[in-house]
């Protein structure tokens, strides 16, 4: 759905007053030709002129609707003796109606579809951890004999190069990892768009941009590999392995040359997990880097997703509540966090900190109100409201728009 409205957005972005002006062109083409005396068919039983706008404002909007309009109110000053004014008036306050349903209509849409997106990014972390997990627990006895690490320790790796990140790209330490855990021989990471790659393995040649399994996983968004039930014609790559951070292709790993026995599908697998880790993480990095002062002290992801939400709250005012809980007490938070963790539920996240003998936790709930965090607490049950009712306790929800005194109680300053 989000790659159909996409297309559809860039179709009649370019185009779209063209077509408005073709639909009133035809429909005063009708109009003369059924009678000339009244081209805008304002005498007919049911005038076309309230579906003609209709139709323009509720698929453009109210620019294309006023234009329209425009056009239609010219033809009524010069094709008619009389000026309708009145008539004229009544098309106004419906082009304005229309388009004011076709924006509030939109701002839904766009904002359904910012969740979805958002659900579907959660998920992917979801799978590739899952993945991750299910890779290295059926693969364990053959990682030890023949890998000298895990995908758990190569995430590991990746996290901590990023973390000390210098002015060297890190694909330039990327591809030779992979060439050690993974036998890759001849490879390169290119970025679309560009000629050159950015990084390159072995005696990796140029970078062909027209080689069939490129293009195809530029398209699909998804790996690309040589296989026998593929009909392409023998080109210089084994596998395209591509990127995506927010639905766009960021980056592509080129596997030109590797052992055969080391060409199989848990290894590919692997490979793209971890290329994928690292962009998303790259990605998260950058982010981070810009707002050195939002939450620190919490893990990086909780930070991140918390950002996330808050731009999506200022473009599409979306929900969130955020559960905060501060304590000098050690044992107290540790059965808070306990408690906690066991019923997340799939998008909720947890993070904690320490901070001048302070314990502080903080739990977020995606698009959600306060309520939630009433239901939460409810769902524990009485354990967990004994916690947060004890004299040595702070204990305070807030929402996305009260974001800035959750930061003030967090980090103890004087409301």
């Amino acid at each position: 759905m989000l790659v159909r409205n996409h297309y559809r957005k860039k179709l009649t972005a370019g185009y779209s007053f063209l077509e408005t002006a073709l639909i009133v062109a035809f429909f005063l083409a009708m109009g003369y030709w059924n009678d000339p005396d009244d081209i805008c068919m304002l005498h007919t039983p049911f005038s076309p002129v309230v579906v003609i706008l209709a139709i323009v404002t509720l698929f453009h909007g109210i620019t294309n609707g006023l234009f329209a309009f425009g056009a239609i109110g010219v033809a009524m000053k010069l094709a008619y003796a009389e000026f309708d004014l009145y008539r004229f008036l009544e098309y106004f306050a419906l082009v304005l109606i229309y388009g004011e349903f076709h924006y509030y209509w939109n701002r839904e849409i766009e904002e359904k579809e910012s969740r979805l997106s958002y659900m579907r990014e959660k998920l992917d972390e979801v799978s590739n951890a899952f993945y991750a997990l299910k890779i290295s627990h059926d693969q364990i006895e053959k990682s030890y004999i023949v890998k000298p690490m895990s995908i758990r320790a190569s995430v590991s790796y990746i996290e901590t190069h990023l973390k000390t990140a210098s002015d060297t790209p890190f694909e330039t330490l990327f591809l030779p990892f992979l060439a050690k855990n993974f036998a890759l021989q001849d490879a390169l990471i290119v970025y679309p768009g560009e000629r050159r790659p950015v990084a390159t393995l072995g005696q990796a040649s140029a970078f062909d941009p027209t080689d069939p399994i490129y293009l195809e996983a530029l398209e699909k968004k998804m790996p690309s590999y040589l296989d026998a039930e593929k009909n392409f014609e023998p080109q210089r790559y084994l596998a395209a392995i591509p990127a995506v951070v927010n639905e766009e292709v960021v980056a592509v790993l080129l596997i030109e040359k590797m052992p055969f026995m080391a060409f199989n599908k848990d290894t590919l697998v692997s490979i793209a997990i971890l290329t994928d880790y690292l962009y998303e993480a790259q990605h998260k990095v950058r982010i981070l880097d810009r707002f050195p002062d939002f939450f620190p002290g919490f893990d990086d992801h909780f930070r991140f997703t918390l950002h996330r939400l808050v731009t999506l709250d200022e473009l599409y005012g979306i929900r969130a509540a955020i559960a905060v809980i501060r304590t000098e007490d050690k044992l107290l938070f540790y059965r808070y966090e306990k408690l906690t963790q066991r019923r997340l539920r799939a998008l909720d996240t947890f993070s904690s900190m320490r901070r001048d003998n302070v314990y502080i936790g903080v739990t977020l709930f995606p698009f959600s109100g306060e309520e939630s965090i009433e239901g939460f607490i409810e769902r524990i049950g009485q354990e967990m409201k004994e916690l947060i009712e004890n004299d040595r306790v702070a204990f305070e929800t807030f929402t996305l728009k009260t974001l800035s005194l959750a930061q003030r109680f967090v980090y103890g300053e004087e409301a």
